[in-house]
């Protein structure tokens, strides 16, 4: 393999055998090029870039500062743009995405303190930071003034349409069914978590309720629990378990 290709998924490889011959500045380079420049030439591109390549960039900055240092400095941009009030949502997802990998999640939290109440910004980066605002107990942030019920119920019938959009023959649709339900499940979770933080029981019940006719599963009063005792709301937590 050689660098000049426009093959993103090629040029990784590449910079992955560059690095195990110790070749950090020239990996760096194939490295970048696939974040830069990657979703120019492949789009389907998009989920590789903000995992595994920044995990191969993250790896290589164990050891070799200036890839780390080529991780702030995109960061640093996409912030200053985010805080800005930029409503380019893959900017958005760059950012948050960088701060995971650079173990600075907390400095998301600091971007979306900054927007406006209300602001489009604010909108789209809040779904990206749901498992931070639980974390941080900031869970008025994942309800947006709701009960929880309504989103669940649209995610439900997401679930429903996905499904219902599968030939009964399709060899992988008991696998993509499982996945979308545990997925659905989970966040439904969030929400109930919220509410249980919250203290607003009544309402945590409900949804709880909701959740359960969708999966009524072992698996789900588990999860559900464990998203009570995380909320210390041990009312909730004795609910769902029974």
């Amino acid at each position: 393999m050689t660098a000049g290709t426009n093959d993103p998924s090629a040029r990784m490889q590449f910079g992955m055998a560059l690095a195990q011959k110790g070749k950090d500045a020239e990996a760096l380079t194939e490295y970048l090029w696939c974040f830069d420049h990657g979703l120019e030439a492949n789009p389907a591109f998009a989920g590789v870039r903000l995992s595994f390549l920044l995990t191969d960039i993250n790896n290589l900055a164990a050891h070799y500062p200036p890839a780390r240092q080529a991780m702030e400095t995109r960061r640093d941009e996409r912030q200053a743009r985010v805080a800005a009030g930029s409503t380019d949502f893959p900017t958005i997802q760059d950012l948050v995405s960088l701060n995971k990998t650079l173990g600075q999640k907390e400095k998301n939290l600091a971007v979306f303190d900054l927007l406006p109440a209300g602001s489009n910004t604010r909108n789209l980066i809040s779904p990206l930071l749901t498992d931070q605002f639980l974390e941080a107990k900031h869970y008025a942030d994942v309800l947006k003034g709701t009960d929880g019920k309504s989103a669940f119920k649209k995610a439900v019938d997401r679930f429903n349409m996905i499904l219902d959009s599968l030939s009964k023959d399709n060899p992988m649709r008991k696998q993509m069914e499982e996945s979308m339900r545990h997925y659905t499940v989970t966040e439904g979770t969030h929400y109930f978590e919220a509410l249980a933080g919250l203290k607003r029981n009544q309402d945590g019940k409900d949804l709880a309720g909701q959740i359960l006719k969708f999966d009524s599963s072992q698996a789900t009063r588990t999860l559900l629990a464990e998203a009570a005792q995380r909320a210390e709301n041990a009312e909730l937590t004795k609910y769902v378990k029974h």
